[in-house]
């Protein structure tokens, strides 16, 4: 898949690794959407990103910018039009055009990371298989929580703050980004909040 070349910014790449930096982050989930979906993504109580994905369907792109405006892409994840279902998504750094990676929904709970050559290097799934279970019986009223583990080490956790106004997702890296690429970490959470309660994959 090709890529539209983008000049990076030398404000921008720092702004943005400042808060690729940041231990914690929260996602917040805009409740009034006709389509697709909006999220903001705060360091404390500042917003610091501003989430896009158009559409309604599971394959529209999503993207990640440093202003509301949406002019100052940073990041995406991006899977081919013409396929039905949960296909991979290839995560984009948009300030250098480069693919850092892979991230492949492979069940309701379930997704595969891989590096930029295909190869898997981690999962990211629920904390619990029981608790998984209890949620889906009580219609998700236990909060989810879900764990990123590379090479069998959790690098990152997320956790949903339940409330039945608005979708809130905490964003907790264990690693420092010298040892986790944390762009992967939150195009993972991007891609929960903006699949989470897509069932089914022929949307």
């Amino acid at each position: 898949m090709n890529y539209p070349p983008l000049v990076p910014s030398p404000r921008d790449q720092a702004q943005f690794a400042a808060i690729l930096n940041a231990s914690e982050l929260f996602l917040k989930k805009q409740v009034v959407r006709l389509l697709g979906k909006k999220l903001r993504i705060l360091e404390r109580d500042k917003v610091v990103l501003t989430v896009e994905q158009e559409g309604l369907m599971i394959k529209a792109p999503i993207r990640v910018f440093l202003d509301e405006a949406q002019t100052r892409p940073v990041l995406g994840a991006f899977t081919a039009p013409q396929v039905i279902g949960y296909q991979p998504h290839d995560i984009v750094d948009l300030m250098s055009n480069e693919k850092i990676g892979v991230i492949h929904k492979v069940g309701n709970d379930d997704f595969r990371v891989y590096d930029a050559w295909g190869r898997e290097i981690g999962a990211l799934r629920e904390d619990s298989l029981l608790l998984s279970i209890v949620r889906k019986v009580l219609f998700n009223l236990i909060p989810q929580k879900y764990d990123l583990k590379v090479a069998g080490v959790t690098v990152a956790q997320y956790s949903q703050n339940w409330n039945p106004l608005t979708y809130r997702l905490k964003i907790r890296y264990l690693v420092p980004p010298s040892q986790f690429d944390r762009r992967l970490g939150l195009a993972a959470a991007c891609m929960l909040a903006c699949l989470e309660g897509r069932e089914d994959s022929s949307i």
